[in-house]
């Protein structure tokens, strides 16, 4: 079945901004208006966000530090022979579905890894819920707006754009080769930024579930040798200089704070106690994942006869 993609590598300065794009159509027919009224979700470890509430920064990163080698396969790719040389570039990924696909969501990022002691005095790691996870509701005309002010005297560019589900594996590893599907839409003659963000969008089929969106900002300036090495372990100095720290009052684009369904009704106050510090305690609310609200009565096979 012929895959239906958007038009690859273009780019559109959206409404009300001045350095804010939007990539392969993101946005592009949307007023500021509406942008301030479109809303997006993320989740987020608990003891993360608070520290970042705390320092009042937003946290970008680079690639390099996607778990998934297909999301970064690009990333350091050699342009040359197309002209082209890519910059340095810090990301977020966020998602425009509050709804479908919560579960998964909830579950596959609320899993962490704790390390014990045995009896024997070994070390040993198990696999555990974390139900310290938080979804937060962005007001995107705002968080554009913050971004658009900080980078006005940079360089910088800000870029937006969907995530891209729709390849195979087989497909994103043969993409860079000339006479094989694809090839020639996402490596044109003509390769630009917006070429090499929109390889940065792709993403397997399996996660689409996600319906990502991915922030961009683009340097314009070469990355630095720290990122160039390929599946390298880096220690916590180097990280920091893989981030980007963004001042943010996060009141101001941040709408709601929802906690995760598989806390109890005990953790969930506790967690609403500690938010209510930076928060409005109407803003803090419990996903309904799992309790709708509705109560659901025994239906009797008799009275479904009955009423047909």
């Amino acid at each position: 079945m012929r895959i239906e993609l958007p038009e690859i590598g273009v780019s559109n300065i959206l409404d009300g901004f001045n350095n804010v794009y939007g990539l392969n159509g993101f946005a592009s027919k949307l007023s500021k208006v509406e942008l301030d009224k479109t809303r997006l979700y993320r989740y987020v470890k608990l003891e993360q966000f608070k520290e970042n509430v705390k320092s009042n920064e937003l946290v970008f990163v680079s690639p390099v530090l996607w778990e998934d080698k297909y999301e970064r396969r690009f990333l350091f790719t050699d342009y040359s022979s197309l002209n082209f040389q890519q910059g340095k570039i810090r990301c977020m990924c966020i998602t425009n579905e509050p709804y479908y696909g919560e579960e998964a969501c909830w579950k596959s990022y609320s899993w962490k890894e704790v390390e014990f002691e045995c009896k024997d005095g070994k070390k040993e790691c198990k696999i555990m819920r974390n139900k310290e996870m938080v979804r937060l509701t962005f007001n995107l005309g705002e968080l554009l707006s913050t971004l658009d002010d900080f980078f006005k005297d940079s360089r910088a560019k800000i870029y937006i754009g969907e995530t891209i589900y729709g390849l195979e594996v087989i497909e994103i590893n043969n993409l860079h080769r000339e006479g094989k599907e694809f090839h020639d839409v996402f490596f044109p003659k003509k390769f630009d930024v917006e070429n090499y963000l929109s390889l940065m969008l792709i993403k397997r089929k399996a996660f689409s579930y996600e319906n990502e969106i991915r922030i961009f900002i683009y340097y314009g300036e070469e990355a630095g040798k720290i990122e160039k090495s390929r599946n390298k372990k880096y220690n916590e100095e180097e990280k920091e200089k893989l981030l980007e720290r963004i001042p943010v009052t996060y009141k101001n684009i941040v709408s709601e704070v929802r906690t995760s369904p598989f806390l109890t009704d005990v953790e969930h106050e506790n967690q609403k106690n500690e938010l209510s510090k930076y928060f409005s305690e109407n803003s803090i609310v419990r996903s309904k994942l799992y309790s709708s609200g509705w109560e659901l009565k025994s239906v009797s096979c008799d009275e479904t006869k009955k009423k047909l």
